[in-house]
This record gives structure tokens, C-alpha cells and sequence, in this order.
């Protein structure tokens, strides 16, 4: 009996986690539309939604699922909720929408300044919905992003989840998750951030009858971030699911330096005796520890940067040699990494009284009887947070990244 009911709740294990890997049989492909990006708009009272979906095809029982554009269509639905708008979405495609390998949410700025909790709730707490898929925010309308025409049969719900990530990658932009996106907004004191897409100017939405991926001519040998018509522009931030206001890059990049989530970028610099130069952060450590004060909430952010040189040829004609080159870039990268933390302490987190930075997270844990003093009016005790910056950085001769020499 015992080993029976072991065969049974191994059975339903095992079939739990097929449907939640996406793994479908042929029968359930040619009912089902895989849908691999969700836009979310808010247009006159409802909700407007857009998906990127696969419809399998093929011939003798056979399932051609390949993500290319023959396979690739939009369809849009609208209704009062989410969940009303998805189940009229089933009604236009006819089929039953598969969520599980979603890949990115866009979310339409007005739908997240009308209420953000409300707008990922389906999502969030839907047991097939892909709880890592990325989300962003959509400058324009999410349909319009979704209905981008990209060359190389790149699709948008494709590009867009490489572009954030690369960016999050690259140091220039925070690359969110949804289950992320839920714990941010489900946890008090604690504020929520997502960035914003922007469309370039010289972009076309894909025209009637032709396919996402069908472009002009070949592209080569560019990178998805030439080819793609989408660019990370800003980053929106929320507190108690309000909207409050926007970060330029120099803001954002200085969030990130803040929070510790830099793993690697590159800085321009200006050296003191004249050219330019760059540098490329290859580890970045950052320490954010409040100081036991009990008047005024007091942090020192300490951060150590390790990089390499890159282009400098300029700065090396006006420079003796390149130890004090090295040592100026130093000081140069040092100044830039300071600047920009300054920017999204005080043009960011005081001037919008919003805690993206997770300052009182931080004061909860290191200062607990401070905090509980300020907590009832967090956001407006933010204006009297005392931020002390220390950057040091260590900038490496070429072919001396991670340590090796050429």
C-alpha cells in the first residue's frame, strides 16, 4: 500500500513538472499558441493586450514549432482585468494560450502608472505563467514595441529579452525578472524599478502582411544592439505602487553601483593633462553599511573597482609614461563612479523620496530601533539620509584583466 502511494505522488511529480518545462506532446502543440512575449497597455478603462505567439504547423501529425516568422503572429484582446483580457485573447486565437516558455513582459507606461500590482498580478501568481520571464517598460505603447519589424528574422520578443540582459550585463541597465518584480512590490518599505524601452527614430513597425524578420537587405556581421530598433533609455521607479519618476543612465548606472549589481562596464574618462580614455570595470565590490547613529539614518558606501585599460591613444600624447596615465585614469574613473552615485542618491532617491537603493532594508537589519522611529514615514525621512562615498579603482595594463598576461 505504502509503495503504491509512493508510485502515485512519483507520478504526479513527474507530470507536474512536464507541464510546467513546456514539454508538450504533438496533440497539445496543434491546440495550443506558444507564446513567447505579452504586452500590457491601459487604454480607456481596460486593458489591451498583445501577444507574440508560435502556431505549431505542419502535415501527418507532425509539429514544426521552430521560432521563426512563418511560424511568428500577434494578436491583440482587451478587457476589464488581465485575466479577462487573456481569456478573450484564447476566444480571438482559438486556441488555449500556452504562458509556460513566455520569454518578456512589455509593459505600456500608462498601464504601470495605472497600477503595476493590479497589471502583474495575473502573471505573477499564475502557476503556468514563466515566473522568470523579463520585464520592462515600454516608453510608447507595449503593442507598438511588439509590433517592430527586426532584420536577420530576429524576432521582437526575442531581441528584447537579449537587449535586457545584455544590458544588465554590460552595467548599463537593471534586468528585472517577474518574480523579482513581485517581491519588490510585495515587500513593505522596499521600492520597485523597471527599465524603460524607447523605440529609435528611424524605426518602422512591421507592415501589413510581412513578417517580423523580414528586412532590407543583410545585416551581416552587426550585433543584435545595431540591428535592433529598441534601446534602453531609462528606468522607471515606484514606491507603494506609485509612480514616482524616471533615471537618466548616468542615474541608473549609479543605482547599480550602489546596490552592488555591476559585474562589468566600461567608463569614458577625461584625464587631468589633457585626451581621452576608457576603461573597462571587469569586478566591481560594492559595501553599503549604516553607521550606528541614532539620530539620523548615516551609510558609507564603499566601492572597489578592478579594470583595464582600453582606448587611450589620445591621452598617451600628452602623458610621460603610463604609470601616470594609470594613475590619473584612476582618479578620473574614481570621480565618474562618484558623480554618478551622487546622482542617484540625491537627483534620484531624495528628490522623489523613493528607496530604490534599499536603504531602509539595509537600516532595518544593521539598526533595527533607528528604523522602527522613521519607518511610518520612510519615503519622507529619506530626505535626511547622510550618504558617505569612498571609490577605489585599480586599473590593470592591457592583457592583465583577471590576473594573466599576454
Amino acid at each position: 500500500m505504502r509503495r503504491a502511494k509512493a508510485l502515485l505522488l512519483l507520478t504526479l511529480i513527474l507530470s507536474q513538472c512536464l507541464f510546467l518545462s513546456g514539454c508538450l506532446s504533438p496533440v497539445q502543440l496543434n491546440r495550443q499558441a506558444i507564446v513567447q512575449g505579452i504586452g500590457i497597455d491601459y487604454q480607456n478603462g481596460k486593458y489591451r493586450l498583445t501577444f507574440q505567439v508560435f502556431s505549431p504547423s505542419g502535415s501527418s501529425g507532425g509539429s514544426n514549432i521552430g521560432t521563426s516568422a512563418n511560424n511568428a503572429k500577434l494578436i491583440s484582446s482587451e478587457g476589464a482585468s488581465v485575466s479577462e483580457a487573456v481569456q478573450n485573447g484564447v476566444r480571438v486565437q482559438g486556441k488555449e494560450l500556452f504562458i509556460g516558455q513566455n520569454r518578456i513582459i512589455i509593459i505600456g507606461l500608462e498601464a504601470a502608472k495605472h497600477d503595476l500590482t493590479e497589471t502583474v498580478s495575473y502573471l505573477g501568481t499564475n502557476a503556468a505563467s514563466r515566473q522568470n520571464a523579463h520585464v520592462v517598460l515600454s516608453a510608447t505603447t507595449a503593442e507598438e514595441v511588439m509590433s517592430m519589424r527586426i532584420n536577420q528574422g530576429i524576432l521582437p520578443a526575442e531581441a528584447l529579452d537579449r537587449i535586457t540582459e545584455n544590458a544588465r550585463e554590460s552595467g548599463l541597465s537593471p534586468s528585472i525578472r517577474l518574480f523579482e518584480l513581485r517581491k519588490m512590490l510585495d515587500t513593505r518599505h522596499e521600492s520597485a524599478f523597471l527599465p524603460i524601452l524607447s523605440i529609435m527614430q528611424e524605426a518602422k513597425p512591421a507592415s501589413a502582411g510581412q513578417g517580423e524578420g523580414e528586412g532590407e537587405g543583410d545585416s551581416g556581421s552587426q550585433t543584435l544592439e545595431q540591428i535592433s530598433p529598441f534601446e534602453i533609455s531609462e528606468t522607471a521607479v515606484f514606491s507603494n505602487n506609485i509612480f514616482r519618476g524616471t533615471l537618466d543612465k548616468e542615474q541608473t548606472r549609479g543605482m547599480m553601483w550602489i546596490r552592488g549589481e555591476v559585474e562589468n562596464t566600461s567608463i569614458q574618462l577625461s584625464p587631468a593633462k589633457g585626451g581621452s580614455a576608457s576603461a573597462h570595470v571587469y569586478r566591481a565590490d560594492s559595501k553599503l553599511i549604516p553607521r550606528k547613529s541614532t539620530d539620523k539614518p548615516e551609510f558609507d558606501l564603499t566601492i572597489s573597482c578592478w579594470a583595464t585599460k582600453q582606448d587611450s591613444t589620445s591621452a598617451e600624447a600628452v602623458y610621460p609614461n603610463e604609470d601616470t596615465l594609470l594613475a590619473d585614469m584612476e582618479k578620473a574613473a574614481e570621480e565618474t563612479i562618484r558623480q554618478e552615485c551622487e546622482a542617484a542618491f540625491t537627483g534620484g532617491s531624495q528628490k522623489l523620496l523613493c528607496d530604490f537603493l534599499n536603504f531602509g532594508n539595509i537600516l532595518w537589519q544593521k539598526n533595527p530601533n533607528l528604523f522602527y522611529t522613521l519607518r511610518d514615514d520612510w519615503d519622507n525621512a529619506l530626505s535626511d539620509v547622510i550618504l558617505n562615498v569612498e571609490v577605489d579603482v585599480q586599473i590593470d595594463r592591457t592583457g592583465m584583466e583577471y590576473g594573466y598576461e599576454d
